[in-house]
């Protein structure tokens, strides 16, 4: 579960992610180790982005920056390849992307 407001534009939900078999203790223990360590802050990103590896996004539930209600499902790579939204007038659709992103089949079709 996680909540993020920046200069008043919010975005909270449950996120699902597919976990390498690293405890979550050991990658919490290690990211608070690189975090406080004597590095540049590039070199911290790089770090984190190595220990968190493995940690793909496979599916969430939430409202996003835009203020749509949304539910998304990713595949092995993370990619969202099936979007359910009602947007902030109450207007519902669904998208199937491909892996790149973009829409292949949309509910209700445009017009």
């Amino acid at each position: 579960m996680h909540y993020i407001d920046e200069n008043g534009q919010r975005n909270y939900g449950i996120s699902i992610y597919d976990r390498p078999n690293t405890p979550l203790p050991d990658l919490v223990e290690k990211t608070h180790k690189i975090q406080n360590s004597e590095l540049t802050d590039e070199e911290i990103d790089k770090e984190l982005e190595n220990i968190w590896e493995g940690n793909t996004p496979r599916a969430f539930m939430g409202k996003n920056l835009k203020g749509e209600v949304t539910v998304q499902l990713s595949d092995s790579k993370g990619k969202t390849r099936i979007r359910m939204v009602v947007d902030e007038n109450d207007i519902p659709g669904m998208e199937f992307l491909d892996g790149e992103g973009n829409v292949t089949f949309k509910i209700p079709p445009e017009v």
